[in-house]
């Protein structure tokens, strides 16, 4: 699943957020995965094998942000996985952001300019 750009798993909820974070990463030269719950997103992580870095909504329907968090922790394959949030809200606690091995966050609206920021270092080096 890797191509030369590295590979992010986008989880996300909201189908045109996900597409269009996807779409945008993809023209970076990132492989992409889409997940629209943290249940899917174990489903794809168990099925490929880990990706270089996962952006990840916070509030999702079936399995939220905080348990995929928790379930990756468990997991010696993933845990070590970074992760970064992707949220509408404004304020969150950081210290439980820490907490759950998030690495960075990332306000919605995306500005995709922060967004090729904040995955660059995940990339892969050649």
């Amino acid at each position: 699943m890797t191509g030369h750009g590295g590979h992010v798993l986008v989880v996300e909820d909201d189908q045109d957020i996900r597409e269009a974070v996807g779409i945008f990463l993809g023209a970076e030269g990132w492989a992409v995965t889409e997940a629209g719950n943290g249940r899917e997103a174990l489903e794809c992580l168990r099925r490929g094998g880990p990706p270089d870095v996962i952006l990840l909504d916070l509030r999702m329907p079936v399995m939220d942000g905080r348990r995929l968090c928790a379930e990756l922790a468990r997991d010696t394959a993933l845990a070590t996985v970074p992760v970064l949030l992707l949220s509408a809200y404004e304020e969150v606690d950081v210290a439980e952001l820490e907490g759950l091995g998030v690495r960075g966050y990332l306000a919605k609206p995306i500005r995709f300019e922060r967004l090729v920021s904040a995955v660059a270092p995940f990339r892969p080096r050649l």
